[in-house]
């Protein structure tokens, strides 16, 4: 069983506090972070949306990352990496983030560009498929093959509840997908008292 954090982007590009997030999964017992990373705010914003300014300023830079990666490996942590732009690709490419998973957001299911890099990388991929349907996850697997190391089940709106995540979906991939392993992204919220029986769940689903 491989458990680990995701950190998203409620750290709002406060480092000190980013560092905490990671102290916080090294605490819970967690055996990775997971990191979403935009180094290019362009790529992904058009300059005229409402809260641009906002967003970029929430940016961290190339070298922070490279810090935040070096804090993480000195914890004993795997890091997930969730590239959002091209040029966070790019780094992985050039070897200066060094990511032990590179994860693909359902957002980014036809981003080409940046999936072409990701393959390129070679690194093993996590596939969060939110409600993408059967013959999208299909396509995926004839474009990345053997690459793909895990499908992530789950909503992915917060809080999360339990009816709209369709969990019996893992029965359906595990015989679709034999020699993938199948996780299960839980967003639901920490005060929702079915939140660990829904992660039981999951687990006893396989």
């Amino acid at each position: 069983m491989f458990i680990y954090a995701e950190t998203a982007l409620h750290h709002e590009g406060n480092f000190d506090y980013l560092l905490k997030l990671i102290d916080c999964a090294e605490e819970s017992g967690a055996s990775g972070v997971k990191f979403q990373v935009t180094i290019n705010q362009d790529e992904v914003m058009s300059t005229r949306h409402s809260i641009y300014d906002m967003c970029k300023k929430m940016l961290l830079s190339e070298k922070e990352w490279l810090e935040i990666f070096k804090y993480t490996r000195n914890k004993n942590l795997k890091i997930i990496l969730m590239p959002c732009d091209q040029k966070t690709m790019h780094c992985v490419l050039e070897k200066k983030f060094n990511a032990d998973f590179l994860d693909l957001h359902s957002i980014s299911f036809y981003d080409i560009d940046l999936m072409s890099l990701i393959k390129n990388s070679k690194l093993p991929l996590i596939l969060a498929i939110g409600g993408r349907t059967g013959i999208e996850l299909e396509k995926k697997f004839e474009y990345f093959g053997n690459q793909i190391y895990c499908i992530m089940v789950g909503f992915q709106s917060f809080p999360t509840k339990f009816t709209d995540i369709n969990i019996e979906k893992v029965n359906t991939l595990k015989k679709l997908y034999p020699n993938t392993k199948i996780g299960y992204a839980d967003h639901t919220s920490f005060d929702d008292n079915d939140m660990e029986e829904n992660n039981i769940l999951a687990l006893k689903l396989g």
